[in-house]
């Protein structure tokens, strides 16, 4: 390939998809933002209500501006907003229990007209709990193999 050719703009123009390209700092920084106060609202809330009206409320509250998102786009959304929750709430000085980070990544699905299942397993032995987000039987949160399904929300 010549130098020349690499530059040739004469061939076919790849149109970009919305949803395969970057993020603008300008839209980094709100989805930031987002996610720190979605992360606040859920922790403060998430001790004085019970679970179940929480998650209903965290749902009903957050209704999509532009329409629900469908088929592969919102397969794409909720796994960039997984990743996006898991990596920045890892980040925070905190303790980082899944519940809250399942119930952060659900509110934004929500906001974006995404449907997402607040799944919760077990293990015996040892004991210990975990919560995660699916979307279309998809884990969208680190999860394990070794936790039982337990309950779907």
């Amino acid at each position: 390939m010549t130098a020349s050719s690499t530059f040739d703009r004469s061939g076919p123009r790849r149109t970009v998809d919305p949803i395969d390209r970057h993020l603008g700092l300008l839209e980094k920084a709100r989805l930031v933002i987002e996610v720190l106060r979605t992360y606040c609202h859920v922790r403060w809330r998430l001790h004085r209500i019970e679970l179940e009206p929480l998650l209903e409320s965290l749902r009903a509250a957050r209704t999509p501006a532009d329409g629900a998102l469908i088929g592969e786009a919102a397969d794409h959304v909720a796994s960039r907003l997984g990743f996006v929750v898991n990596r920045l709430l890892t980040l925070l000085p905190t303790d980082r229990p899944c519940l809250v980070n399942s119930l952060v990544l659900t509110s934004l699905l929500a906001s974006r007209g995404i449907p997402g299942r607040l799944v919760i397993g077990v293990t015996v032995e040892p004991f210990a709990a975990h919560a995660w987000v699916e979307h279309q039987g998809q884990p969208l949160l680190p999860t394990q193999a070794a936790y039982r399904r337990l309950v779907e929300l």
